[in-house]
């Protein structure tokens, strides 16, 4: 398993030329401030209305923290716990996930040549039209520390489009509406639609 984590850290850097300056694992970050990370237990930053979340699962067991360092307040992470695992996403201080869709389904090993199930979060960043990065619980192999990786580039041309239209029509019109402010169309699974009128 650790050869596939290895070949997806390789496929995330070299697709994401500059994922460093944007969201990371917070390796970067640990080598050049050394900083001590703090979970804020009261703080409900990604629970309150600035990040959308869509759980299209059943699991509940699901929680989102903000983390901060102690020596610059220019970044600032958030903490993805489930089943006892927990893993930091790390943000420059401009950067912030628009939303975060939780899904279920099957990854390919290309080690063991099987399938096996994963819990995985796609999170929306502000930069540009949008970059996706996926985080993926192992369902089958409880002990497996999460993945970390962004979706290639040379695969999906707008990560904005690529999220928007893995939502429901309403789910979709929600968060193009919180983000857009009502002036921007939107565009769902290859149709335009007047965003007013819907």
């Amino acid at each position: 398993m650790k050869y596939l984590f290895s070949i997806l850290l390789i496929i995330f850097y070299v697709s994401n030329s500059n994922a460093k300056n944007l969201a990371d694992h917070c390796d970067i970050y640990n080598k050049e401030y050394n900083p001590v990370w703090t979970v804020d237990e009261n703080e409900k930053y990604f629970l309150d209305k600035k990040v959308h979340i869509i759980n299209n699962t059943s699991f509940k067991e699901i929680s989102f923290k903000t983390i901060s360092t102690d020596i610059t307040m220019y970044h600032y992470g958030l903490d993805i716990t489930f089943d006892k695992r927990s893993t930091n996403l790390c943000f420059e201080f401009n950067n912030f996930p628009y939303a975060i869709l939780i899904e279920e389904k099957e990854i390919f090993n290309t080690i063991s040549r099987e399938n096996e199930k994963h819990l995985v979060f796609y999170i929306i960043v502000n930069v540009d039209t949008g970059r996706v990065y996926t985080i993926s619980f192992n369902l089958d192999n409880r002990k497996e520390k999460p993945l970390f990786w962004g979706l290639a580039l040379n695969e999906i041309e707008n990560h904005y489009n690529w999220f928007i239209d893995k939502l429901t029509y309403k789910e979709a019109k929600q968060l193009h509406g919180k983000i857009y402010k009502g002036r921007v169309n939107l565009f769902w699974r290859g149709n335009k639609y007047d965003f007013n009128g819907g």
